[in-house]
């Protein structure tokens, strides 16, 4: 099956981040996630960005600075869940049945927003290391359970980027796996970051 995959970021917002465990790593591991797709939009207009701002008056906008624009939407919400009907509008007017899912927190909005994603019959990637919560251990817990729901798979950044290699013109292998190369120097230099030990599963 040929699948068309929309990003969804949920809740990556400046006054919430401080408070996540490891949250320096999820930032950079999403900023990586947003540079896949933007080369994705560069060569597809099918790979929306879809943001989600969690009373944004309250705990501010997205530390990215993404604002709604050509390839990118960002949504306020006020639940855990990001599905609403106008996001399920969204991702048909853009003919998506795949999700990549990250952002915070694993086990209240990521966990609504993926499984009902599922039910609403949609693939669901969520990548484990791209995401985060105050409590590591809640973090975890929520990732197992999520392993157990059909349509959705949890792997690493690095399993995801991978994965991305198949069936794809040279010149996109090259970009890839030059981000590839360039995560493990990032990862390298920094000794500031503390790392989540995580196994490459899906």
């Amino acid at each position: 099956m040929f699948y068309r995959t929309a990003l969804i970021l949920c809740d990556v917002q400046k006054k919430v981040m401080p408070r996540i465990f490891n949250g320096n790593t999820v930032i950079q591991n999403i900023g990586n996630l947003i540079d896949c797709y933007k080369f994705n939009q560069y060569s597809s207009k099918n790979s929306p960005i879809i943001v989600g701002e969690f009373l944004p008056h309250k705990l501010g906008n997205n530390v990215f600075n993404l604002t709604s624009g050509p390839g990118t939407k960002v949504l306020d919400k006020n639940t855990y869940s990001m599905v609403s009907k106008q996001l399920i509008d969204d991702l048909e007017d853009y003919s998506i049945n795949r999700v990549c899912l990250s952002g915070v927190q694993t086990e209240w909005c990521i966990y609504q927003t993926a499984s009902e994603l599922a039910l609403n019959g949609f693939q669901v990637d969520v990548i484990k290391d791209a995401c985060g919560s105050a409590n590591k251990h809640e973090h975890f817990d929520a990732l197992d359970e999520l392993k157990t729901i059909p349509r959705i798979r949890t792997p690493t950044l690095h399993r995801w980027i991978v994965s991305r290699l198949s069936g794809i013109e040279d010149e996109y292998n090259i970009w890839y796996l030059n981000l590839l190369n360039n995560m493990k120097k990032e990862s390298k230099r920094s000794d500031k970051i503390d790392k989540m030990e995580i196994k490459e599963d899906w």
